[in-house]
């Protein structure tokens, strides 16, 4: 049963007052007589979405119990507003998932279907999946009558901006119209310098940006394909109140195969096949490499959109995603680096 069946289990037999005498809360600490519940821990957020999906009355889960609001309470920068908004995503993915993505997405389920007495690993499968769409399908209800209920507040621009009736519109829907606007001037330049050696490599210069500014960082065939994509990129994604600029892992996938192709990136291994994996792989690494940079470290990180798309992500403004170089793929020919990766 998902929470929200629990919840009318307890109504329907006619003990529904006693819910609001019941803590989920894990912040005990923070726990007073008008607010029992702080609203922003997971627990909080999960019975709040159940009680609202059961039905509940004021009277049998008080809005007034919770610190925050589930609806429009405003969420801090950071943990809070991260563990609203990807409770709601994973709601918002799982809800139009087929079986065989669900299973591939969350392929840690397998871990359980065989261990269930009396069912089969089918049926196992099946109920887990059944329960997961249940939940699924509650909480964007939740949120769907939520923004049904208070149009005119978010019309009149009445409720904050970090708060769940916004944060679960679609991102193209909050997105700032001036997003597309293109600066005047390039901020990444890529071009061939000789090491200590006497052997080429490439030089990345990030100016023109107070964050940026003088950072020169010396780059092979990986970290040059990474950047490449995500500083060219005009796809965009909003995580924890914060827009990232992203590219889909099929998007890498096809440019990758473009340069194992045109032999700017060249496979050693088994993975052949499987550029998907030998993506996932080069990412890991190019992170590795990366955040040896004071000013790059924690600027790159991996999400999933609402499809549950695989999206590489870069912490870059609309005005920082500019290029200057002739080619890609002269720079690397010039600079000679392509090799295995």
């Amino acid at each position: 049963m998902t929470k929200a069946e629990t919840v009318r289990f307890i109504r329907d037999a006619g003990h529904g007052t006693l819910i609001k005498d019941s803590v989920s809360c894990t912040h005990t600490w923070e726990v007073t007589k008008l607010h029992t519940h702080c609203g922003v821990c997971s627990q909080c957020i999960d019975r709040r979405f159940a009680t609202l999906a059961a039905g509940c009355t004021d009277k049998e889960d008080p809005e007034e119990m919770y610190g925050v609001d589930l609806l429009k309470g405003e969420r801090s920068p950071g943990d809070d507003r991260t563990m609203l908004e990807s409770y709601v995503r994973m709601a918002k993915q799982v809800k139009d998932m087929s079986d065989s993505t669900f299973f591939s997405t969350f392929g840690e389920v397998h871990r359980v279907t065989k261990h269930v007495r009396g069912l089969s690993v089918d049926d196992t499968a099946s109920r887990i999946f059944s329960l997961y769409k249940r939940h699924a399908a509650e909480v964007c209800d939740v949120v769907t009558k939520g923004i049904q209920r208070h149009a005119v507040e978010i019309s009149d621009g009445k409720v904050p901006s970090s708060c769940v009736l916004i944060l679960a519109l679609p991102e193209e829907y909050r997105r700032p119209a001036s997003y597309a606007d293109i600066p005047t001037a390039p901020l990444l330049t890529l071009d061939d310098i000789g090491d200590q050696k006497g052997k080429l490599a490439l030089l990345a210069c990030i100016t023109g940006i107070d964050r940026f500014a003088g950072l020169n960082k010396k780059l092979g065939s990986r970290e040059v394909f990474f950047i490449f994509l995500l500083f060219k990129s005009k796809r965009t994604h909003q995580f924890a109140g914060e827009w990232l600029t992203v590219v889909t892992e099929e998007e890498a996938v096809t440019e990758f195969q473009k340069w194992v192709q045109n032999q700017y990136l060249k496979f050693s291994g088994t993975d052949i096949d499987s550029p998907a994996y030998r993506i996932q792989k080069m990412w890991g690494e190019f992170i590795r490499q990366i955040e040896k940079e004071a000013k790059l470290k924690r600027l790159f990180s991996v999400h999933r959109d609402s499809n549950g798309q695989k999206l590489y992500a870069i912490r870059l403004r609309p005005s920082e995603t500019q290029i200057l170089t002739s080619s890609i793929p002269a720079v690397l020919s010039k600079a000679g680096i392509q090799g295995n990766v």
